[in-house]
């Protein structure tokens, strides 16, 4: 490791643009959201994730993350307080493809009563289907070993996949809620697979752009994106290929925003999502685009009523 504190400092008033910064201060207490922290990852140019600077947001606890090396990357991470009114229930959100844990921690500011985990996707494992079922095997495994009486899924896009496979592990040993937000479901995971092998990564930067999900990104972190964005699409068509294998429908909300371009046909969403779920109810944000998650997470906590 070539890097100092003090050029850990400097990054972070390069990046957060403030020029008075502790070593103890919080990177995102001083602003810092989820794209910061991908120009700041991709500065620095080490061998960390994004997970380890929301775990370790300050200079100094970064710091010694980057000088220690070795971290061992958790699948849940714990995004709220530890001071909760109960751990009876538990929140585990899955991010939309190509993003990141960081996506929630808006959200995560307006529960304040039970515990906020996400999934860190880039830790499942999509080299086989054995291997990935296996990955979602041990993040199920975890979530009932928190002692948790019910789990409130929240899936957001391609992370709905995950969520409602997390569901169908869970069902049998504790109570589960899902909600599925601003998504399609995968009809048929083969055909799928087939056509993610001869999407390039031009059409997928294409339709992202058309979607509103790389905005203010350069064209590294586009590429970071991108990379992501392709792993998570696997862990969906992987989520509803092990789904196909059983016989019994869920019971899940769905969410959509009333501008996404991705679910603007609501009926025929609402037919194919039919094939997988049951409604307990639909709900629509008025005004919210695709990654409503971004912008009206207040919105959503409502509609998940945990707040």
């Amino acid at each position: 490791m070539n890097l100092s504190k003090d050029e850990l400092l400097e990054s972070f008033k390069e990046i957060l643009k403030i020029d008075n910064i502790s070593y103890d201060d919080s990177f995102f207490e001083l602003g810092g959201d989820s794209f910061d922290a991908i120009r700041l990852l991709h500065k620095l140019n080490l061998d960390i994730k994004i997970i380890d600077i929301f775990n370790n947001p300050s200079i100094n606890s970064l710091f010694e993350v980057i000088e220690n090396g070795g971290i061992y990357h958790n699948k849940l991470i714990r995004l709220n307080s530890n001071k909760v009114e109960t751990e009876d229930t538990v929140v585990i959100a899955i991010p939309y493809g190509g993003g990141d844990v960081s996506i929630y921690k808006n959200f995560s500011k307006f529960v304040s009563n039970i515990p906020v985990y996400s999934v860190d996707t880039s830790e499942i494992i999509i080299s086989s289907i054995d291997e990935f079922e296996h990955s979602v095997e041990l993040i199920a495994e975890q979530i009932v070993l928190m002692g948790v009486k019910k789990a409130i899924l929240y899936g957001h896009c391609a992370g709905s996949a995950l969520a409602l496979y997390l569901e169908k592990k869970l069902k049998t040993k504790i109570e589960v809620e899902l909600f599925l937000a601003a998504s399609i479901p995968i009809l048929s995971p083969d055909e799928a697979l087939s056509e993610f092998d001869r999407t390039t990564d031009a059409d997928w930067e294409k339709y992202l752009h058309e979607i509103g999900g790389l905005k203010g990104l350069n064209s590294n972190e586009i590429s970071k994106m991108l990379k992501k964005g392709r792993h998570d699409h696997i862990v969906s068509i992987l989520s509803f290929k092990s789904i196909l294998s059983g016989n019994s429908k869920s019971k899940a909300t769905l969410i959509f925003g009333t501008c996404d371009p991705v679910t603007c046909n609501l009926e025929k969403v609402k037919q194919e999502w039919n094939n997988y779920i049951s409604f307990s109810a639909i709900v629509e944000i008025p005004n919210a685009g695709h990654y409503f998650i971004n912008d009206y997470a207040d919105r959503v906590v409502e509609v998940l009523k945990i707040n």
